[in-house]
């Protein structure tokens, strides 16, 4: 699973993946920007297709991922974040 999420990275391709957020599972096409670390859990912070908005995506509820042959710019991280809001006082 890691080898797809390292492809998009570095080739700027879409991803789809398989997640799962408690008992729901959704198939979503995301654009993976930025990964980050909040102690002990890995988070993949991306451009949602599904939601049309930036979400961060805890990675080890990634079931499956494949790599797309649509590609995408890299957005601004400070954007990014500045949408997620106080986000980061709950992890």
């Amino acid at each position: 699973m890691l080898r797809p999420l390292q492809e998009s990275f570095f080739e700027q391709r879409a991803l789809e993946l398989t997640y799962r957020s408690n008992d729901v599972r959704t198939v979503r096409i995301v654009e993976p920007h930025y990964l980050l670390l909040s102690w002990p859990a890995w988070y993949l912070l991306v451009w949602d297709h599904l939601r049309g908005a930036v979400r961060m995506l805890r990675v080890d509820r990634i079931e499956s991922a494949s790599v797309q042959a649509a590609t995408f710019q890299v957005r601004d991280s400070e954007s990014m974040l500045a949408t997620l809001g106080d986000i980061f006082a709950a992890l």
